[in-house]
């Protein structure tokens, strides 16, 4: 008689706690598993390799060779700046040497690096920046055949200040342009990185 009444007992709490067991094993079965991702990095925040590097820097001589011209009063006043130029003599002597040099690596950055989709942003807009500013230098160069006579007199001393603004502003965008490509940062260039970005997709 015990057996039994354990065995109704039994069978009552199974009837009685069976519908809210049921809903909650559903529920548990629907739980979503959690899968593991992995972070895959874009391509624009790979570091750059060594060829993408050399490739960034090499444009921002440009601008250095035709801000030459803005460099005279200023190595004069300090001649020994002068020795820093050494290395690039030889490519200025030769740049200067051929007719529409300036032009031909204008377009040839532009056009083979700017445009070239098939190399890395990081390139592309280090290339962009190099080009505006040599673009910028073309406005001293009207400024200054505009208002020759009356600016530039006074025993060219507006003059030396003007052309040493320029040149140390090329001076900087070189050493900080060519520098970061170098160890695979991207430079903002002053004057520039804005209208390179907007360029550059």
């Amino acid at each position: 008689e015990p057996l039994r009444t354990t065995r109704r007992v039994t069978m009552a709490m199974k009837t009685t706690f069976a519908p809210q067991w049921r809903p909650c094993a559903r529920l548990v079965r629907r739980v979503p598993k959690c899968r593991s991702t992995k972070v895959v990095p874009k391509a624009s925040m790979r570091t750059p390799d060594t060829a993408s590097r050399v490739l960034g820097a090499l444009p921002y001589l440009l601008p250095l060779l035709d801000g030459l011209r803005y460099s005279r009063y200023f190595l004069r006043a300090a001649p020994a700046a002068a020795a820093l130029l050494q290395p690039i003599l030889p490519l200025a002597q030769l740049y200067f040497s051929i007719p529409f040099a300036g032009l031909v690596a204008f377009f040839g950055i532009y056009l083979g690096i700017v445009n070239n989709a098939s190399l890395p942003r990081f390139v592309r807009l280090h290339a962009m920046q190099a080009v505006l500013v040599d673009i910028l230098l073309i406005i001293p160069g009207l400024v200054e055949s505009l208002f020759r006579t009356s600016l530039f007199g006074a025993g060219g001393q507006v003059q030396a200040m003007i052309y040493n603004v320029i040149w140390v502003y090329v001076l900087v965008c070189f050493v900080y342009g060519a520098g970061s490509s170098v160890l695979g940062s991207m430079a903002r260039i002053p004057l520039v990185a804005e209208a390179a970005d907007q360029q550059v997709r």
